[in-house]
């Protein structure tokens, strides 16, 4: 009777006895991943594996990557992590290099300054809304990304118009300053209508008379060198129209060496204009007398 109940004790005892670790690993076939040396990597809920990790923890066994995480209860062994993420680290879903807790757009790739969202350019002027002071309507780099302003309506941008409050007078005369002006006494006298220029008949050749009125234009012309000067040569009706525009233009090309001669640097453009802008009519001679002149006049210096 005593040696049935020592052979029932020591029976009770052996099933009582705590498990080994070497008893609860299976065998690799049972492992999400065939590798003996992590066995809490076992398909979750298998009876062995709850005990393994009872195991574990009672014995406070293996914290692999030391991140106060016991490697049964990390998800991420190898890597240093936080408990929010069952041991991994940290996530960067959109790879911009900003973390997902602190990244307001984590699902697209941004720029930290932004959040990590995405820029955007929402007018496509090339612009980002960040640095874009009207982000709803295209503009330019130069007006912080808004529409280019002309205050005074003269066709100049304020940030070209050296007087933006007042507007361009369109007289040829440094129309590009945006600023109102008024031309020079002696230049105002030099323009229109050119008296005492002559050429012999149906010739581009100018008459010796002709030698006192170039001599007063050319200094006032010289003065102002950056001005584009027009020397604008018409004729009468009579004759052939193609004719007269050759003869014109000869007579302008004329003018235009004869100031050359006397030192205008200028910019210089010679007009042969022929009978194409009558003033007066050619039915008389004094009509015609009219019509056959020569006229100075600023041009766009654009063209």
């Amino acid at each position: 009777m005593q040696r049935i109940g020592i052979s029932i004790a020591i029976s009770l005892g052996v099933l009582l006895a705590e498990p080994t670790v070497e008893q609860l690993v299976p065998q690799p076939t049972s492992y999400v991943q065939d590798t003996p040396a992590v066995p809490w990597l076992m398909v979750r809920g298998d009876r062995q594996t709850r005990a393994l990790r009872r195991w574990y923890r009672r014995h406070r066994v293996a914290d692999f990557d030391q991140d106060g995480i016991l490697d049964v209860d990390d998800a991420c062994i190898q890597e240093s992590g936080s408990a929010e993420y069952d041991g991994c680290p940290t996530p960067d879903h959109d790879r911009d290099g900003l973390l997902d807790p602190y990244d307001t757009c984590p699902d697209v790739p941004g720029v930290f300054g932004l959040g990590g969202c995405p820029r955007v350019d929402a007018d496509g002027d090339g612009l980002f809304d960040v640095d874009d002071d009207c982000d709803d309507v295209a503009g330019e780099p130069e007006y912080g990304g808004c529409p280019p302003i002309d205050s005074d309506n003269d066709g100049i941008f304020d940030l070209e118009d050296r007087c933006d409050k007042l507007p361009e007078t369109a007289n040829q005369y440094f129309d590009d300053d945006g600023c109102p002006d008024q031309l020079p006494g002696d230049l105002m006298g030099a323009l229109g209508v050119v008296e005492g220029i002559v050429f012999e008949h149906s010739s581009g050749r100018l008459r010796p008379g002709s030698g006192p009125a170039l001599d007063a234009l050319a200094p006032v012309l010289a003065a102002h060198p950056s001005l584009v000067v027009e020397i604008r040569v018409h004729t009468d009706r009579r004759g052939d129209d193609r004719y007269n525009r050759r003869l014109s233009q000869r007579r302008a090309n004329s003018i235009r060496n004869a100031l050359r001669r006397r030192g205008v640097r200028g910019p210089l453009i010679a007009s042969g204009v022929g009978e194409q802008e009558p003033i007066a009519s050619s039915e008389t001679a004094q009509g015609r007398a009219a019509n056959r002149r020569i006229e100075l006049r600023l041009a766009d210096p654009t063209g």
